[in-house]
């Protein structure tokens, strides 16, 4: 069983969903989805009690700052409060979670990246609400013990014979915030390394349009993603947060880059980097931003919207 969520974000009057472009099979746009493993006590059992997965997958993927970064910047990140999901455990992992993110993101692509350590300030941090759904998760442990999962959706996936379930999360963004990737790539050799996932946040509508009720089309690959008709993302539908995507052509470019990190930009370029041209003025294109998603993300989707929830 894997978790994640699907946010439903108010920014600049409309509502949008944010999504992060994977660049390894299942290819494209990608909710915050991620398997279960043990972040917390060890008593806390995450197959039991998915939230804590769900949660933990939204904050390791999800860093929001507070204005546009910029080299020698020092722009702030928002912390979410979770309200009806807010665990002390939550807290702890997403204050050990920044710290390493702000570490390797100061480090790395020299940004001063600032967390308060003060007590949440709701008009400054961000409050995740969740989204009722009619979709009910009981979940039995080896041991008997009975256990039940509201408010989510849930999705077969058969290429791994497993369920994504998925948390329906809806927060308002600051017309200035700045959406980041927050996944850190572990090595084998100990090493860690910033993923930057291109973000994006993509309009409500354009799925209204274009993907619900329609019937999905799968690429032919070993693990085959979701291809909608329309083929790329219009323009006017689509706002992509470019600072990971720029960094990631600079240090693909950079001789001194690691042979693992470059190998890994390599294969994104070859297979991407079309769609996320920068010129050379440093302006990311605009129209040809793949209408590619992993199937689980676009199935979620049409379940919210095809709900009576939505």
């Amino acid at each position: 069983m894997s978790g994640g969520a699907i946010s439903i974000v108010e920014w600049k009057k409309k509502k949008w969903v944010p999504f992060f472009f994977r660049d390894i099979e299942p290819y494209g746009w990608n909710i915050s989805l991620g398997g279960s493993e043990r972040h917390f006590q060890e008593d806390i059992d995450e197959y039991q009690k998915p939230w804590h997965m769900i949660v933990r997958e939204f904050i390791e993927e999800t860093l929001i700052l507070d204005h546009e970064p910029e080299m020698g910047a020092s722009p702030r990140v928002k912390r979410f409060y979770f309200g009806d999901l807010y665990t002390e455990n939550q807290t702890l992992n997403l204050n050990l979670f920044s710290h390493e993110h702000i570490h390797l993101r100061n480090k790395f692509d020299f940004l001063n990246l600032l967390v308060d350590e003060k007590k949440m300030d709701l008009n400054l941090d961000i409050n995740i609400q969740t989204l009722p759904t009619k979709s009910v998760l009981k979940i039995v442990s080896e041991r008997g013990e009975t256990s039940l999962a509201t408010g989510i959706l849930v999705s077969i996936n058969l290429l791994e014979f497993g369920l994504e379930v998925v948390k329906v999360l809806t927060f308002r963004m600051e017309d200035d915030d700045y959406l980041l990737d927050g996944e850190i790539l572990d090595r084998p050799d100990g090493t860690k390394e910033l993923v930057r996932m291109p973000c994006a946040l993509i309009d409500l509508d354009f799925f209204r349009k274009f993907l619900a009720g329609k019937k999905l089309t799968y690429t032919d690959a070993n693990a085959p993603s979701v291809l909608l008709e329309v083929g790329s993302v219009p323009s006017e539908y689509i706002h992509v947060f470019d600072w990971d995507v720029k960094r990631r052509w600079e240090i693909f470019h950079d001789e001194n880059t690691p042979v693992l990190e470059r190998e890994r930009y390599q294969k994104w370029a070859e297979n991407f980097g079309a769609n996320f041209r920068v010129d050379p003025e440093g302006n990311l294109g605009t129209s040809h931003f793949p209408a590619l998603f992993t199937p689980t993300s676009a199935k979620i989707l049409q379940y919210y919207l095809d709900g009576e929830w939505s």
